[in-house]
């Protein structure tokens, strides 16, 4: 789930695509730390750490602007199903 939630605040801020609401972002990153400790203390992201994370987004570059929020929504609703699986 750390993985999903990482590259979802990669594509929100690297690729800048538009969500109309910013709390999204936010909340992405709650979850994050609440998941990932490291995270949690440099609140920094760094996918060079995470080589299979850089290979997603790379590919991810190369999809239609389209294309690239419908990947989004993909893993938001995957994150979504997961947290709603585990009552949180």
């Amino acid at each position: 789930m750390a993985d999903k939630l990482r590259l979802s605040i990669d594509m929100f801020e690297i690729y800048h695509i538009k969500v109309k609401n910013d709390k999204v972002l936010e909340i992405l990153k709650k979850l994050l730390c609440a998941v990932d400790e490291s995270y949690n203390k440099t609140k920094f992201l760094n996918l060079l750490n995470y080589k299979h994370l850089l290979m997603t987004s790379a590919q991810v570059m190369e999809l239609t602007e389209q294309e690239q929020k419908i990947f989004v929504f993909e893993v938001l609703y995957n994150i979504y199903s997961i947290l709603k699986n585990k009552n949180l």
